[in-house]
């Protein structure tokens, strides 16, 4: 765990030091102020992380942005034809999954 920790970490900074060199340091600032204001928020992660997939997930404090998706309010499958035809692509055959094509890119 701790291996992962610093590899993370070696990340962000590698991260960190690629915005500065590709943006500079005011839109490193800019970023920063973003992030901030972000985790000031309120924002906070559900007790369960299994309650995110769950049916009654409405409930959980993690879904900040979403397209709600159930059978009481959402009469359409656009919802589930994106999960399952996005999620397909490159070598993958369609008629594997049993679908018909795939939206992701083939390469």
């Amino acid at each position: 765990m701790v291996a992962l920790r610093r590899s993370g970490a070696h990340a962000a900074r590698q991260a960190v030091l690629e915005c500065r060199r590709l943006h500079g340091d005011d839109e490193l600032r800019r970023a920063l102020t973003e992030a901030q204001a972000v985790i000031a928020g309120g924002y906070t992660l559900d007790p369960s992380f299994v309650h995110n997939f769950q049916a009654d997930n409405n409930t959980s404090p993690e879904l900040v942005f979403v397209a709600p998706q159930d059978g009481n309010n959402t009469q359409t499958w656009g919802g589930m034809t994106f999960l399952i035809h996005a999620g397909c692509g490159g070598s993958m055959s369609a008629a594997n999954y049993g679908i018909d094509y795939c939206w992701a890119a083939t390469g």
